[in-house]
């Protein structure tokens, strides 16, 4: 007789099995006391779908929260290395500061010595050519002497030379003695 029981009970359970139903019995065990309580949770088709869309959503907002992580790692690690470049750039521009600096002192002591060295050349040309101009006056000194010695000795031979033609042609009629 149980046999019959159950042979009954089976078949008609068989087609409720097979029945479409909008509705899902999913059977949830719950983790209390060693599987002593259980509970059964009914989801309506409706509210799978919903729930699937739902899924399907958060899935795409993943992938695409996804790929702006991707481009802001990308758009990080740009910036890392910007980063690093601007710190080398930073070092750069203060070890040119510093030359810039070095060399500003350099040019203010170049220049001071550069106004000694046209003091002492203007110094030099100003003695050279007081040098030459002396020494240019004296060698005019000398050759106005030269000139003017000759010129008087010129002279000086000439009123020699005439006296001594006076004095000749004198003698000379004096010893004349008229044929």
């Amino acid at each position: 007789m149980q046999k019959k029981l159950f042979l009954i009970i089976f078949l008609c359970l068989i087609p409720g099995v097979f029945a479409y139903s909008d509705n899902e019995t999913v059977f949830v065990l719950t983790d209390y006391d060693d599987f002593n309580y259980s509970t059964i949770i009914v989801y309506d088709g409706n509210m799978v779908s919903g729930q699937n869309a739902l899924i399907h959503e958060l899935k795409q907002n993943i992938t695409a929260l996804n790929e702006e992580l991707s481009k802001k790692d990308k758009q990080l690690s740009s910036y890392i290395v910007a980063k690093a470049e601007n710190v080398e750039l930073k070092e750069n521009i203060t070890t040119l500061n510093s030359k810039i600096k070095l060399l500003e002192a350099e040019k203010e002591i170049l220049e001071t010595q550069n106004e000694g060295y046209q003091d002492m050349i203007t110094d030099l040309i100003n003695k050279q050519s007081n040098d030459t101009k002396d020494f240019n006056a004296g060698a005019y000194n000398n050759a106005v002497k030269t000139v003017n010695s000759f010129k008087f000795g010129v002279l000086f031979s000439g009123v020699i030379c005439l006296m001594l033609f006076l004095v000749l042609r004198w003698k000379k009629k004096q010893f004349d003695f008229g044929i």
